[in-house]
């Protein structure tokens, strides 16, 4: 898998691209029952979900690994954040049947244990998370609550054994005409 760096002009650098290894199926949450399949979980906002779409991330995966037997779940939401804002807006659908309301007027962290409940259903070995592009558009204290959140996950996930991938936000494309406002956004996106 690899990842690009944002170069000072805010386009990718491609001279720090680096690449990991994929990890060995099987074992990374403790279950007894797995098997040889490397599971490989899709989790974030708008960027993520759309990859369901056009699996170009699955594709290319799959070229580049032709011996392993991989599997991929999207839990990906459109809007979403990295504490699950987007998956409060349905409620307890999956023990009430026909209730797909917000479970009350302040869902707490409601979405957050949601999206922490849907990582634990898949049982991904790699789970690669692609939040943060939202935030580009936002002040300081959005960043700010972003990067607390980011930790709180990266945190709540860690005892899972799950194998981490962050996926920066692609940069926004800059043309003569709006390089201020595009570049402060690329600034953020990094």
């Amino acid at each position: 898998l690899g990842k690009y760096i944002f170069g000072a002009a805010g386009q990718a650098d491609y001279a720090s691209f680096q690449t990991i290894d994929l990890p060995s199926a099987g074992g990374t949450q403790g279950h007894v029952d797995r098997d040889d399949r490397l599971r490989i979980a899709f989790l974030g906002n708008t960027l993520m979900h759309r990859e369901s779409e056009f699996g170009i991330v699955e594709s290319e995966l799959t070229r580049l690994f032709p011996d392993r037997d991989l599997v991929f779940r999207n839990i990906g939401w459109p809007g979403d954040t990295v504490r699950g804002d987007a998956r409060t807006e349905f409620g307890p659908g999956e023990t009430e049947l026909g209730n797909w309301q917000r479970p009350d007027r302040d869902p707490g962290d409601y979405g957050y244990y949601k999206l922490l409940a849907q990582i634990k259903r898949e049982h991904p070995d790699v789970l690669l998370v692609g939040y943060g592009s939202n935030v580009a558009f936002g002040d300081d204290r959005q960043l700010e609550r972003f990067r607390e959140g980011l930790d709180r996950l990266l945190t709540d996930l860690k005892p899972t054994g799950v194998r981490i991938v962050l996926l920066s936000p692609p940069p926004r494309e800059i043309r003569a005409a709006s390089r201020g406002h595009l570049q402060q956004q690329n600034d953020r996106l990094k």
